[in-house]
Formats: C-alpha cells, sequence, structure tokens
C-alpha cells in the first residue's frame, strides 16, 4: 500500500489544478495514451519502508495506469 495521504494530497491537487498541477494532469493524460498505444515502457519503481511500500518514482505512471483501470 501507498502512502495514502501523499498519495491522496497529491491525486488532489492533480484534479484541482493547484499550484500548476494542470500541466502535471495533461502529463498523466499523455502517459495514459502512450501506454495505451505502446504499453508502459519504463518501470513504476517501490521500495519497502517498515509495514508499507512506497513509491520510489513514476507517480505519474501510476496514475495514468490508475486512470486506464489498471
Amino acid at each position: 500500500m501507498l502512502a495514502a495521504e501523499t498519495d491522496h494530497d497529491m491525486l488532489a491537487a492533480l484534479k484541482a489544478g493547484a499550484d500548476g498541477a494542470g500541466g502535471a494532469l495533461k502529463k498523466v493524460e499523455t502517459i495514459a495514451e502512450s501506454i495505451l498505444e505502446v504499453g508502459q515502457t519504463t518501470p513504476i519503481k517501490v521500495r519497502r519502508d517498515a509495514k508499507r511500500i512506497v513509491l520510489v518514482s513514476g507517480y505519474h505512471r501510476l496514475e495514468a495506469m490508475r486512470t486506464l483501470g489498471a
């Protein structure tokens, strides 16, 4: 499970377009389109941290996959 508060806050910012996140939302849409066309070419990286799994890199890829229902 990812850090819920961080994930929730980032998603809320993307949806609201706060703090320039409108560009981030466009990036997520672009990545989602690319994933549909050619698949996911770069993996999402995570690490274990005591009791949870923490996202290291690939937040936009993760959000793109979520928008696609994965």
